[in-house]
Formats: structure tokens, sequence, C-alpha cells
């Protein structure tokens, strides 16, 4: 005699529930034996603690989803590859420097800022070896109150750096290029209030190409000089096809600025908008 669902009291429309209790392995398994399986995977990150996991990463590319202040300063060590794209986002800190780099960084695509909350501004990029690049970046040192005093927008020690296509905005000055530093800026807008819009020193080596220099007093620092380019020692700066831009013109280089140091190539000088003789 067959037995059917009645015989053993169960309908058609009978229901299990199946619940999975699992826990997440410390150890990557999907890495191929390798502690660098996510070397150059893309990270989005929305605040200050993502950031510096992503970047303990070799080869990571960092993005940003937001804006994100500084407790303390990134900095990124000798040996160390590290990528980050503002995608159009802001770094910030208060009265620090917000990067330094001693590895090979590459910033890109947004703003990083340095605010101090005495008159003194502060540097906003520091690169002492390695390699440097900055691409399509806003770069600003503000701080509150007027004086000369403070510290150069972008340093540069030591290593090499090449600048494309930015924007920096010194309240006290631009570049500060010394040591065996070897750097590069191509295109862009560089301006300085109360010094120079470049500082070379020691045996550093600076080339522009393209690029505008501009003395702006609306910074609302004391400024000292209406000159553009200071140096001492034996460096290297040449400019080419550049433009310069002062509400006062002295002139290209300081007095103080040994004689061969400068080279000018297709270059032109404009006080208030009227163009001056390049000197």
């Amino acid at each position: 005699e067959e037995a059917d669902n009645d015989y053993q009291k169960l309908g058609a429309d009978v229901t299990f529930d199946i619940v999975l209790t699992a826990t997440q392995d410390t150890v990557e398994k999907d890495g191929f034996n390798s502690s660098d399986y996510d070397a150059g995977a893309e990270f989005p990150v929305a605040d200050e603690a993502g950031l510096r996991e992503a970047l303990e990463k070799d080869n990571a590319i960092v993005t940003l989803i937001d804006d994100i202040h500084l407790d303390a300063p990134l900095r990124v060590a000798a040996g160390h590859t590290a990528t980050i794209d503002l995608k159009g986002k802001t770094i910030s800190i208060t009265n620090e420097v917000p990067v330094y780099n001693n590895g090979n960084l590459t910033i890109s695509n947004g703003i990083l800022s340095s605010h101090k909350t005495d008159p003194n501004p502060e540097t906003v990029i520091r690169s002492e070896s390695g390699h440097l690049t900055l691409e399509n970046c806003t770069i600003e040192s503000t701080s509150d109150g007027k004086t000369h005093l403070g510290r150069y927008s972008i340093q540069i020690t030591g290593g090499t750096a090449d600048i494309t296509d930015c924007e920096l905005i010194g309240k006290r000055g631009g570049f500060d290029v010394c040591g065996d530093a070897v750097v590069t800026v191509n295109g862009g807008t560089y301006s300085a209030c109360a010094y120079y819009p470049v500082y070379a020193h020691d045996n550093a080596k600076f080339t522009a190409n393209n690029a505008a220099f501009i003395k702006d007093a609306s910074l609302g620092a004391v400024i000292d000089s209406f000159n553009f380019v200071y140096a001492h020692g034996t460096p290297s700066i040449v400019f080419n096809s550049c433009e310069f831009h002062t509400p006062t013109y002295w002139g290209i280089a300081t007095s103080g600025t040994p004689s061969g140091v400068v080279t000018l190539n297709n270059c032109r000088a404009f006080e208030n908008g009227i163009e001056q003789e390049i000197r």
C-alpha cells in the first residue's frame, strides 16, 4: 500500500530556515601567498583613518570621496609608492605640514591646504627624497594675521619633483628648493606675497616651462620684495616661455642672486597688466 504526504503528516508547502554562521579569517587566503596581492588596488576613502590605512599598502591608489581634515601629518616613507587622487576634494591641516614625502608620491586633482592660527604660514608639502608628482592641484598656505615671516609653501629638499598645471597660493613664498633637488614645473600659476615665488639654493636645479609666477599683494602678508627669484650657492634656475606678474616691477631676480644663476628664455614680465622690459 502506498504512503503519501498525508501519511507522513507533511504538506507539499513545508518550508525550512537555514542559518549559516561564519567568521572572517584574519589571514588573507586568496592572495596566492603574497602579502602584496592588493598592491595597485584602488581604495576609496572618506576619513583620516581610512586614508592612513590605505596608504600603508605599497602602490596603493587612494581616491577621496569626501574632504579630510588631518589631525597629524601624512608621511610617505623611503621606498614606498603611493598615489592619491583627490577627486576634487581637499586634504587640510591646521598648524602643521600636511604631507611629508621620502618615497614616490603622486597627488592629483584637488586641494592641499595648511592654515596657521598665528600670522606665520606653514609649508603645505615637504619632499625630502624620492620623487614627488603634483598634477592639477591647488596648494594653499594661509594664516591669521599679517607678517613677512613663515615658511614657503612647497619645500623640495632632495630627490626630484614634477609639478604640472597646479595653482600655488603662498602667503609667504612659493617654492623653496635646496640641496641637490631637481624640480620641473610645467604649466600652472604660482603666487607668493611676502617673498619670492622661487627660492633656490645649494646645488638645486629648478626649471619652469609655460608657467605664470605672480607677486600677489591680496594674500595679506607684509611684502618685503617685489622680485620673483632669490638664490644663493650654485643652483640652476631656468624659465622657458614663462610670465611674471606684479603690482610693482623690480626685476626678476634680487640683487643678492649670483650672476648667471637665472636663465630666461622667451619670457615676459607685467606690472599691473602692462608689459615691462625683462631684467
